[in-house]
């Protein structure tokens, strides 16, 4: 039997199974690796590789990522000092993912990440910085997921790649 979401009638059940699992998956969260790279058309030329732990703070409808860690631009053995602020929500069928870059108490939205197949979530609209856009997708891994950005707009074409790890597989 095909049960249906009474949210949206359109949607079965094993579309939000994905959804259910990477959240179940966001309160384990460590540690994570990151790289940035430019596109053919990018002008800032951003590059470089980064580490980071995750400290993960979890109400029954809110994860809240602190990561902090450091990035090493370009091939530089200088690293320089990084830290981020996430707010992942959730509702009936996709994960709303917003960042607190004017504070904890004004996250800014990014996107809603909805899944387009068994192992991938993907923001529909972008999220538009000035005159850059930020798309993104999530991929369900074995040990975590991984978060891709393109960002796009006058000066910028970067590819941010991000993978995220648990300490231990929820089963």
């Amino acid at each position: 039997m095909l049960m249906v979401n009474l949210i949206d009638p359109s949607m079965t059940a094993s579309d939000c199974d994905l959804v259910d699992l990477i959240w179940s998956r966001l309160p384990h969260i460590t540690y994570l690796v990151f790289q940035a790279a430019p596109g053919h058309a990018s002008r800032t030329l951003w590059r470089g590789r980064g580490e980071a732990q995750v400290s993960v703070e979890s109400t029954s409808d809110t994860r809240r990522f602190v990561e902090s860690g450091q990035f090493w631009p370009g091939d530089s053995s200088v690293p320089v000092a990084v830290r981020n602020a996430y707010l992942w929500r959730r509702d009936a069928a996709s994960l709303l993912l917003s960042h607190e870059r004017l504070g904890r108490g004004s996250p800014v939205f990014l996107l809603r990440l909805a899944r387009v197949d068994d192992a991938t979530l993907e923001g529909g609209e972008p999220h538009q910085c000035a005159l850059d856009q930020y798309r993104a997708t999530l991929r369900l891994t074995d040990d975590g997921f991984s978060l891709d950005w393109v960002v796009t707009g006058p000066l910028k074409d970067e590819r941010l790649s991000h993978h995220y790890m648990m300490k231990s597989i929820p089963r």
